[in-house]
C-alpha cells in the first residue's frame, strides 16, 4: 500500500481540515514528521486507521477534538499489482448525547480513470472490504506502519519472564498458552462428559457378563440335547401309533365285511327275482318298439286332446284377463297422471331443504370452531396481557436505574472551558520545562562546539601539511612507476610461445621415445611367437609320424581279424570272395584274444593322437595369425616414427626449459615490483585523497557547527521569548482560575482523567441499560402489536359467529318453507326416500301393467293359432293309433303274451335293465371281494388284537409328548434369542469399553498436553522458533545498514547475540553495543517482525514510520543511525521519522512540520518543507 492523501478534520488536534500530502512528502524516500509533544503527530497515524478500520489502535473513544461535535477523515492510496489501483475511503463521527462516538456516512470508492466505483457504503462493509484490499487487520497494521525503537531496543536486552511477556505479546502468541490451556480444559470437559455418557450406557449392562452367557448357552445345549432324545422317542411313537391305528382300521374292515357279507347273503333271493326279471324284460324288448309306438300315439292323442282342452280353456281365460288387465292399466295410467309431477315436485322441495340443512350443519361447525378459536385467542390474550404487565414493571425498574447512573454521570461531567484551561495549564507546565532544559541544553552544546571549532582548526592545519607531503610523495612515485614500466624484460605471450614450442618438442621427443620402446618390445614378441611355432610345426611333424606308424598296425590287425571272420564265414560249395575257391579247408588255429585287445588300444591312442593334432594345428594358427598382427604392427611403428621427422636429443629440450624460466622468473619478479609500486602509487593516492576528503570534511563540520551555534544562539533567543511568554500565560491561567501559585495542573488533569474514566464507566453502562430498556420497550411494543392482533382475530372471529348464525338462521326458515318444519337431516333424508319410492313404485305399476297387458295380448294371439294347429294334429294321431293297434296284438301272440297289460309289465327299460343287469352282475362281485377282502384282512391280522383303551392311552402319550418337545421347542427359541441377545448386548458393551478406552486415552493425553503445555513452555518454545528465523531476517538487514559490521543470531533461549564481524565474527552481548549499534540492531528487529506481519497481507506497505529512540542517542551514534537509515529506504519503501530531535530535522530533506494550535486559532496546523 502507498499512502496518496489524508484529509483530517475534527480529530484530536486538528480542529480545522488539514491536508497531508504523501506524494510530495514521500517523494525523496525519507521524511520526517516533527512538532512539540502533543502537537498531533501521532494523530496522522490515528487518521489513517480510521479510515480503513473505524477505530483506533489503542481503542480510544475520546478522539473527536473536545470544541467539535463532529469529525471526519478522506484517505486516498494505491494497491501495487500486476495493474495498480487507487482507493478513497471515507468516514465521518459524530458525537452522542452521552459524549460517545457513533459512525456516520462512510464509503469505500475504487478511483478508476472512466469513474468512481462505489464498493462498499456501510460501516462494518467498509471495514471488511479495507481489510480484504490490504489482507491486514488494525492491530498488525499499526504494528507494521508504526516501528517503535525503544521496544526494540529493550527488547534486545531483556531476560527472562519479562522478555517470554514481550515475546508473547510481539508475536501475538496467547493461542499457544492461555487460549491453547482454555481448549485443553474444554476439550477435557467434552471428553469427561463423553466418559460419564459412556459409564452411564455401561451401567445398564451390569448384568451382562460372559459367565451368564455361557450358562445360557449350557442351558440351552441341555435343552437342544433333551429335545432331541424327547424327538427320537416322539418318532418311535408316532411309529407305534401309526401300527396301532392301522390295525385297528384293519379289524373295523374285518368287522365291516363280515357285516356287508351277512347283507350279501340276504339279498340273494332278491337277486334271483331281478335275474327273472331280467329275463321276461328281453323279451318284452323286441315288443317294445311296438309297445312304444301304441303308447306314444296313446299317449299323444291323451295330451292332444288334453291340451286342445288346456288351450281352450286357457284362451277363455285369457280373455277374461285381457279385460281385466286393459281396466287395470287404465286406472293405473289415471293414477300416475294425477300423482307423478305432486310427488316429483315434493322430491324437488325436499332435496333443496336436505341441501340447505347440509349448509345449516356445516355452519353449526364453524360456528362451533369459530368460539374454540375465540377461547384460545381469549386464553393467549390473557397470557400476553401478564407479560405486559411484567415487562412494564421491568422497564420501571430500568428507567430508576437510568436515571440513577444519569444522575451520577453529571456529577462526572467537567465544563469544557475548565477541562481546556487545565489541558492548556499542563500543556504550557511541560512547555516550560522542556524550554527551560532546552535552553541549558543548548548554551552547553553551544560551549561543546565552541571547543569542537578549535580542535578542528588545529587539524585542518596538521591535515594540509599532511596533504602536501603525500602528494609529493605521489609525484616520486608516479616517475619512478613510469621506469620501471619502461624497463619490462619480455611480453608473456612471447614466453608463452617459447614454451609452447618447449612443450611440442617435448612431446615429440617422449613419442619417439614410446615409439623406440613399443618397436623393441614387438621386435623380443616376434621372436617369442617365430621360436613358438617353429616348436609347434616340429611337435606337429613328430605326431603325424607317429599317428601313419599306429594306422599301418592297425590296418594290418583289421586284415587279419577280417580274414579269420571270412573264413568262419564260408560254407562248403560257394566261391570266395577273394579267391574264388569252392574248397575251404578248416585249419584249426587258437583264436589270439591280444589281437583284439591291442587293437583296441591302439585305436584309443590314435584317437587321442588325432585330438591333440587337431588342438596342435588350431594352436599353429593361432600363433601364425599372432606373428602377421606383431609384423603390421611393427610395419606401422616404424611408419609413425619416420613421420616425428629428425630424432630429438634430450639436451635440446632441457636447455631450452632453462632458458624459458629464467625469462618468466624475470617477468614475474617484474610484474611484483610493479604491482608493489602501483599499490604504492594507489596508496599514496588513496591518501591524498582521504587527507582531501578529511580536510573537506572538517571544513564543512566546522562550518555546520559555526551555523549550528549562530542557529543555537537565535533559537536561545526565541525559546527564552517563548518561555517568558508562557511563563506570563500560566501566571494569567492561574489568576484565571484563582488558585495558588503552586497549584499542580498535572493532578488536576490527571483527576480529570479519572472523572471521564468514570463518567465512561458509565457511559457505556447507560448505553446498556438503554439498549435494555430499547429493548423491553421494543418487546412492549411487540406484545401490544401481538395482543391487538389477538384483539382484532376475537372481532373477527366474533363478526363470522353473527353472520354464521345469520345464514344458520336463514337456512331453518327456508327449510320451513319448503317442508312445514324444521326436519332433521335424518327426517329429511327419509322422506326423499319416500317420495323417491313413490315415484319408483308409480312407474314401476305402469310399466308393470302396461307389459302385462302386451303379454296377455300376445298371448290371445298365439293360444289361437295354437288350438288350430292342435285340432289338426289330434285328428292325425287317432288314424294312427287304429293301424298300430292291430299290428300289436299280432306282435303279442308271437312273443307268447297273454295281453298287453302282461307284455307292459315285463317291460323294462334299457337304463333299467343295465342297471339291474349291473346290479346282479355287482352284487356277485362283491361278494368275491367281500371274500377276498375278509381272507387279506385275517392274514394281515395275522391273530392280533387292539382294544380302544390301549390305543387310546397310546394316543395321549404320544400328544403328552408332542406338548413336551412344543414346550422344549418355544425354551429352545427363546434361550437362542436371549444368547443373541446376550452376544449383541455383549457387543454393545465391548464397543463401549472400547470408547471407554479411547476416551481414557485421549483424557491421558489431554493430562500430559496440560502438563506440557503449563507454565507456557510452549508459548516460549513457538516464541524462540519464531525469534530465531526474524533473527535471520533482521542479521540480513542489520548486516545491510551497518556496511557488514554486524549480524544478529538467537540461541536456543531466545537471547540475542551480535556477531563482530569488524573482529573475525567475534560474539558479543547485546548489553556491550553502543547506542548507535543498539538502534541499529533494534531497527533491524523492528523491520523483521514489520515483514513478517505483512507476509498475512496481500500487499506489501511500501512505508512505515520509526517512532522514539532518537533522543537519547549521542551526536555520533545519532550520525551513524541517520547514514544506515538513508540507506534503508528505495523506490518501492519510504521511511518516515517521528521525531521532535533538532538535529534529525536538519538532515531530513523533506519534512512534515505541526504546529500546535493556540486558543481559539482552529487547532493544530501542517506544512511540508523541503
Amino acid at each position: 500500500m502507498r499512502p496518496i492523501r489524508l484529509k483530517i478534520k475534527g480529530i484530536n488536534s486538528f480542529q480545522q481540515e488539514q491536508i497531508i500530502d504523501f506524494e510530495t512528502l514521500t517523494q525523496a524516500g525519507m521524511f520526517g514528521i516533527f512538532g512539540p509533544t502533543g502537537s498531533g503527530k501521532s494523530t496522522i497515524l490515528d487518521g489513517i486507521t480510521l479510515a480503513l478500520y473505524g477505530k483506533l489502535s489503542r481503542n480510544s473513544s475520546n478522539y473527536i477534538n473536545v470544541n467539535e461535535e463532529k469529525g471526519s477523515v478522506v484517505y486516498e492510496f494505491i494497491i501495487a499489482g500486476a495493474k495498480e489501483k487507487k482507493y478513497q475511503v471515507s468516514r465521518e463521527f459524530k458525537r452522542n448525547k452521552n459524549d460517545g462516538i457513533n459512525q456516520g456516512k462512510c464509503q469505500l470508492l475504487e478511483l478508476r480513470p472512466e469513474g468512481e466505483l462505489v464498493l462498499a457504503d456501510k460501516t462494518t462493509e467498509v471495514t471488511n472490504a479495507c481489510e480484504e484490499i490490504i489482507g491486514l487487520g488494525l492491530t498488525d497494521f499499526t504494528r507494521t506502519v508504526v516501528l517503535p525503537q525503544g521496544k526494540f531496543s529493550d527488547f534486545l536486552k531483556l531476560e527472562g519472564k519479562p522478555r517470554r511477556d514481550m515475546l508473547e505479546r510481539l508475536f501475538n502468541l496467547a493461542k499457544y498458552g492461555d487460549d491453547l490451556m482454555n481448549r485443553l480444559k474444554s476439550e477435557k470437559l467434552k471428553e469427561t462428559e463423553k466418559l460419564n455418557q459412556v459409564v452411564g450406557s455401561m451401567m445398564t449392562y451390569d448384568a451382562v457378563t460372559p459367565e451368564v452367557l455361557a450358562e445360557k448357552k449350557d442351558s440351552y445345549q441341555k435343552n437342544h440335547n433333551q429335545l432331541k432324545l424327547n424327538r427320537d422317542q416322539y418318532e418311535s411313537l408316532n411309529i407305534q401309533l401309526a401300527e396301532a391305528k392301522t390295525l385297528i382300521g384293519w379289524l373295523a374292515e374285518l368287522k365291516t365285511a363280515k357285516e356287508e357279507a351277512q347283507k350279501l347273503e340276504t339279498k340273494e333271493a332278491e337277486i334271483t327275482v331281478k335275474e327273472n326279471q331280467v329275463a321276461l324284460g328281453k323279451k318284452a324288448l323286441e315288443l317294445l318298439p311296438f309297445l312304444e309306438t301304441f303308447e306314444t300315439l296313446e299317449n299323444e292323442i291323451k295330451a292332444s286332446q288334453a291340451s286342445f282342452d288346456d288351450s281352450q280353456e286357457e284362451l277363455e281365460k285369457l280373455v277374461a284377463e285381457k279385460e281385466d288387465y286393459e281396466k287395470s292399466f287404465n286406472q293405473t295410467d289415471d293414477y300416475k297422471t294425477e300423482n307423478l309431477f305432486k310427488f316429483q315436485s315434493k322430491l324437488e322441495k325436499v332435496e333443496d331443504a336436505i341441501q340447505w340443512k347440509e349448509s345449516q350443519l356445516i355452519l353449526e361447525q364453524e360456528i362451533h370452531e369459530q368460539n374454540k378459536k375465540m377461547d384460545q385467542l381469549n386464553h393467549q390474550k390473557i397470557g400476553l396481557e401478564n407479560e405486559k404487565t411484567r415487562l412494564l414493571q421491568e422497564i420501571d425498574k430500568e428507567k430508576k436505574q437510568i436515571e440513577g447512573e444519569q444522575r451520577e454521570e453529571k456529577k462526572c461531567r467537567v465544563e469544557a472551558d475548565y477541562r481546556e484551561k487545565i489541558n492548556r495549564g499542563v500543556f504550557l507546565t511541560a512547555e516550560i520545562g522542556r524550554l527551560k532544559n532546552e535552553i541549558e541544553s543548548d548554551a552547553k552544546r553551544w560551549e561543546k562546539n565552541q571547543v569542537i571549532i578549535t580542535t578542528l582548526l588545529e587539524e585542518e592545519q596538521e591535515l594540509d601539511a599532511q596533504k602536501h607531503q603525500k602528494e609529493s610523495d605521489q609525484s616520486a612515485s608516479d616517475l619512478k612507476l613510469a621506469a620501471h614500466k619502461n624497463a619490462k624484460p619480455a611480453a608473456w605471450d612471447e614466453i608463452r610461445q617459447e614454451k609452447d614450442k618447449l612443450i611440442q618438442m617435448k612431446n615429440i621427443f617422449l613419442k619417439q621415445q614410446e615409439i623406440k620402446e613399443s618397436l623393441a618390445v614387438v621386435g623380443e614378441q616376434l621372436d617369442h611367437q617365430l621360436q613358438s611355432i617353429e616348436s609347434k610345426q616340429y611337435s606337429e611333424t613328430i605326431l603325424k609320424e607317429k599317428m601313419a606308424a599306429v594306422k599301418k598296425e592297425l590296418l594290418l590287425l583289421e586284415n587279419k581279424s577280417m580274414g579269420r571272420h571270412l573264413r568262419e564265414q564260408l560254407k562248403a560249395g560257394e566261391p570266395c570272395p577273394v579267391c574264388g575257391s569252392t574248397e575251404h579247408p578248416q585249419v584249426n588255429r587258437p583264436v589270439d584274444s591280444d589281437d583284439e585287445i591291442k587293437a583296441e588300444v591302439m585305436n584309443k591312442a590314435f584317437r587321442q593322437q588325432e585330438k591333440e593334432l587337431t588342438e596342435l594345428t588350431a594352436e599353429i594358427a593361432r600363433l601364425s595369425g599372432s606373428f602377421s598382427t606383431l609384423v603390421e604392427n611393427q610395419k606401422n611403428l616404424k611408419s609413425e616414427l619416420a613421420k616425428l621427422g629428425e630424432p630429438v636429443r634430450a639436451e635440446q629440450s632441457e636447455a631450452l626449459e632453462k632458458n624459458n624460466d629464467e625469462l618468466s622468473q624475470k617477468l614475474e619478479t617484474w610484474e611484483i615490483e610493479l604491482k608493489n609500486q602501483e599499490i604504492k602509487n594507489q596508496e599514496l593516492k588513496n591518501d591524498c585523497l582521504k587527507l582531501a576528503g578529511e580536510l573537506k570534511e572538517k571544513t564543512a563540520t566546522k562550518e555546520a557547527i559555526c551555523l549550528q551555534n549562530q542557529e543555537l544562539e537565535e533559537l536561545k533567543k526565541n525559546k527564552e521569548s517563548s518561555f517568558n511568554t508562557l511563563t506570563a500565560e500560566i501566571t494569567a491561567l492561574r489568576s484565571k482560575l484563582k488558585v495558588v501559585k503552586v497549584f499542580d495542573f498535572n493532578a488536576t488533569s490527571e483527576t480529570i482523567k479519572k472523572m471521564d474514566q468514570r463518567r465512561g464507566e458509565l457511559v457505556a453502562k447507560l448505553e446498556k441499560l438503554e439498549e435494555g430498556l430499547s429493548t423491553y420497550l421494543q418487546q412492549r411494543e411487540k406484545l401490544n402489536e401481538t395482543i391487538n392482533g389477538l384483539n382484532r382475530q376475537i372481532q373477527e372471529c366474533l363478526f363470522l359467529i353473527g353472520e354464521k348464525a345469520r345464514q344458520f338462521q336463514e337456512k331453518k326458515t327456508a327449510i320451513e318453507e319448503k317442508v312445514g318444519k324444521d326436519y332433521g337431516l335424518k327426517e329429511l333424508e327419509d322422506l326423499k326416500n319416500k317420495f323417491i319410492a313413490n315415484i319408483k313404485w308409480i312407474e314401476n305399476a305402469w310399466q308393470t301393467a302396461k307389459k302385462k297387458l302386451e303379454v296377455i295380448r300376445t298371448n290371445h294371439g298365439k293360444v289361437q293359432e295354437v288350438m288350430t294347429t292342435k285340432k289338426a294334429n289330434l285328428q292325425t294321431l287317432k288314424s294312427q293309433f287304429t293301424s298300430t293297434e292291430t299290428a300289436l296284438k299280432k306282435q303279442l301272440e308271437k312273443l307268447g303274451f297273454d295281453d298287453l297289460i302282461t307284455a307292459k309289465k315285463a317291460c323294462i327299460a334299457d337304463d333299467v335293465l343295465k342297471r339291474l343287469e349291473i346290479e346282479i352282475d355287482e352284487f356277485y362281485q362283491k361278494r368275491s371281494k367281500i371274500n377276498a377282502k375278509r381272507e387279506d384282512l385275517n392274514q394281515k391280522i395275522a391273530g392280533r388284537e387292539m382294544h380302544e383303551a390301549e390305543y387310546e392311552q397310546l394316543r395321549i402319550a404320544h400328544q403328552a409328548l408332542a406338548e413336551r418337545i412344543e414346550q422344549q421347542q418355544n425354551l429352545d427359541i427363546r434361550l437362542k434369542a436371549s444368547i443373541e441377545d446376550l452376544e449383541k448386548r455383549l457387543a454393545e458393551l465391548a464397543q463401549y469399553l472400547a470408547q471407554k478406552e479411547k476416551l481414557d486415552h485421549r483424557l491421558a493425553l489431554i493430562a500430559d498436553l496440560e502438563k506440557l503445555f503449563s507454565g507456557k513452555r510452549f508459548v516460549e518454545f513457538v516464541a524462540v522458533s519464531r525469534l530465531k528465523y526474524i533473527s535471520l531476517e533482521a542479521s540480513k538487514r542489520l548486516t545491510d545498514i551497518s556496511n557488514g559490521n554486524y549480524g544478529l543470531e538467537a540461541d536456543d533461549e531466545g537471547k540475542f547475540i551480535i556477531r563482530d564481524y569488524k573482529n573475525g565474527g567475534a560474539s558479543r552481548d547485546a548489553s556491550t553495543l553502543s547506542g548507535g549499534e543498539t538502534f541499529l540492531a533494534s531497527l533491524s528487529l523492528a523491520l523483521a517482525l514489520s515483514a513478517e506481519i505483512q507476509l498475512k497481507g496481500r500487499a506489501p506497505l511500501e512505508f512505515f514510520f520509526l517512532d522514539e529512540g532518537f533522543g537519547s542517542l549521542h551526536e555520533d551514534a545519532l550520525d551513524v543511525v541517520m547514514n544506515s537509515i538513508e540507506r534503508l529506504h528505495n523506490d518501492k519503501l519510504k521511511v518516515g521519522i517521528i521525531s521532535h530531535v533538532e538535529s534529525i530535522k536538519n538532515r531530513m530533506p523533506v519534512k512534515l512540520l505541526i504546529t500546535p494550535g493556540e486558543s481559539g486559532a482552529g487547532g493544530s496546523r501542517v506544512r511540508i518543507e523541503r
